[in-house]
């Protein structure tokens, strides 16, 4: 996930809103979110599948914006292994019913 630019018109002293590429989805931020923590200092949130960081690291410096791209990167990976591996069971319950019942599977 790459971040593309800062939201102007969601941008307050308080938080930031930037745009990604892909667009963020809520799955990510809650990955991304429960990799950080609860008690750290920037607080992580999805509006319109734009990333709005706040918390009290404003002024941020730059090293945030390297952080935060690769918690996202990092939240992405898990959650796209979450679903090639539920993929994979539900492939795997097909089958087995497939063949206990002979019938086909239809898409």
């Amino acid at each position: 996930m790459k971040l593309i630019g800062i939201l102007a018109h969601k941008t307050t002293t308080t938080s930031i809103t930037l745009v990604t590429a892909p667009p963020l989805t809520e799955e990510v931020v809650r990955e991304a979110s429960s990799q950080i923590g609860s008690k750290a200092l920037m607080k992580l949130s999805c509006d319109e599948g734009r990333l709005v960081v706040r918390g009290p690291i404003f002024p941020p410096r730059p090293e945030v914006f390297t952080r935060v791209a690769e918690i996202l990167n990092e939240a992405e990976a898990e959650v796209e292994k979450r679903k090639k591996a539920a993929k994979a069971e539900h492939d795997g319950l097909l089958k087995a019913y497939a063949d206990i019942s002979g019938l086909p599977i239809l898409e």
